[in-house]
């Protein structure tokens, strides 16, 4: 199977590569402290850590997706279906509503304001406990889904790398 050398554009392979990081470190760290018993004051540090990467990263999100709609992927792989190209632009829009999900919830759940250097970047939001509840338990569905995704994603790039289809080359640039 003969692939494009086009590689996906700076910005895109920028968000691209930011997001992987945040994603994966709140996640993978935000399991650990949450699944297994940990000082109280690690805990604490990490999940503080985690509002506030997420809180940077709300924007960062927001440009990603205007970068996502302006600036569709390279031509495709010679060999790729259609079909395999539509799954994959369906995958992808599920793993950004997801990651709309996971970070909306994340903020309506919140019981105090986020705050950093003494700015108040996120106030807080007074709602009911059971909405309050609510928004947590959906924060919680959509980060365990959205890690499923993330798997899915990486095992589906480590396919096509061994197939031959050199996505992982153009992301890198």
């Amino acid at each position: 199977m003969i692939a494009s050398n086009e590689k996906y554009n700076k910005k895109t392979r920028f968000f691209h590569w930011l997001s992987a990081v945040v994603i994966l470190w709140v996640t993978i760290s935000g399991f650990y402290v949450t699944l297994f018993e940990v000082d109280a004051d690690l805990k604490n540090s990490v999940l503080a850590l985690n509002v506030l990467l997420n809180t940077f990263f709300i924007p960062v999100f927001m440009f990603r997706v205007l970068n996502w709609v302006n600036n569709p992927a390279p031509e495709d792989y010679q060999g790729l279906s259609l079909r395999s190209r539509k799954i994959a632009d369906k995958v992808h829009a599920g793993m950004y509503l997801l990651i709309f999900i996971v970070l909306l919830s994340g903020v309506l759940m919140m019981d105090r304001k986020v705050e950093f250097l003494g700015m108040t970047l996120i106030p807080y939001l007074p709602f009911a406990p059971a909405l309050k509840e609510f928004f947590t338990q959906l924060h919680i569905f959509s980060v365990c889904a959205l890690a499923f995704c993330v798997a899915l994603h990486i095992a589906a790039v480590i396919r096509h790398e061994l197939s031959g289809l050199r996505i992982l080359k153009r992301m890198l640039g």
